[in-house]
Parts: structure tokens; sequence; C-alpha cells
């Protein structure tokens, strides 16, 4: 018997051992549980908004910006999907989204040509802005490593959109102050 557990407590000596030399991400915290679930609601919520964009919009360039919110954002939020799932965050799965997004995107649904253009691209410079604040602060605070990985992989993605709306906003006339 006292063999079995001296041969057992160097076992588990040597594992916590071999352990101590890997990084291991603690558990995914409040904080980074509510910055997943937002970034899923603001994925979906931009992809829905892309759809009405392609469909109401009277501007060339303002259908194209809501083709690659579309495009990029089911992208990012596929990649969200799995990093939740690693993660153990379960996103919501239906595909409503929640009530002041979907109001948002029914008022849009009621605009058409040069009203839709202007409301649509500047919603998107608001978004945009305030998505680019939160994923730079996310970046940086998160200590979770894939969740600051991914915030940190979608930044850009996010700056470039905000680029193009600024671009598309100025095209419009539309003021940015």
């Amino acid at each position: 018997m006292t063999t079995t557990m001296t041969v057992a407590g160097a076992l588990v000596a040597a594992l916590v051992g071999l352990g101590a030399g890997f990084a291991v991400d603690e558990p995914t915290t409040a904080k980074e549980r509510q910055f997943l679930l937002h970034a899923s609601q603001g994925q979906r919520a931009e992809i829905a908004l892309g759809q009405i964009a392609t469909e109401r919009a009277a501007n060339d360039k303002v259908k194209e910006f809501g083709r690659q919110m579309i495009d990029d954002h089911a992208k990012a939020n596929e990649e969200l999907k799995q990093l939740a799932s690693q993660e153990g965050v379960a996103l919501p799965k239906d595909v409503e989204l929640p009530t002041a997004q979907r109001e948002r995107a029914q008022r849009f649904q009621q605009l058409s040509g040069n009203d839709f253009d202007r409301a649509y691209i500047g919603y998107m410079l608001r978004e945009h802005t305030k998505d680019v604040r939160e994923f730079e602060q996310s970046a940086s605070e998160i200590q979770d490593r894939d969740v600051k990985d991914w915030a940190s992989k979608t930044l850009p993605i996010l700056k470039g959109h905000l680029k193009t709306a600024r671009n598309i906003a100025e095209d419009l006339g539309i003021d940015m102050r």
C-alpha cells in the first residue's frame, strides 16, 4: 500500500511539474463572456442591416458597403461562434435580434433611396466608432488569450469599415462632426 501511494504521489508531482511549464488560460470571466455576447449581437445586427442596405440603398457604394458588412461580419460571427464554444460561452441560438436592434432594422425597412443611404451610413459611423473603441479596450483589458487574439484580429476590419463609412458619408455630404 505504501509503495502504491508513493508511486501515485510521485506521478501526481511529476504531472503537476509538467503542467507548470505550460500556459493555461484562466476560465472565461464575466467581462469576457459579456464581450462575446455583445459582439455576437453586433455581428448579427450588422449582417441584418447589411441585407437591408443591399435592397433599399440608392447609392451603389452604400449597397456595396452593405454587402461588405454581410460578408465580413458573417465570417467574424463564425469565428466568434467557434471561440465562444471553445470558451464555454453559450451564445443565443436564435437568429432573432434583440428588441432594440430588431426595432432599428424595422425603421430602416421603412426608408429607401437617399433617405436610407444617409440614415444607414450615419448609423454605421456611430456604431463602428463605438465598436472600434470597445474592441480596442477589450483587446487591451481581456486576460483570456484566445478572446484577446480574436478582438485584436477583428479590430483592423472594424477600423476599415469605419474608414469606408467615413468616405461614403463624405460623398453623401453627411456632416461627421
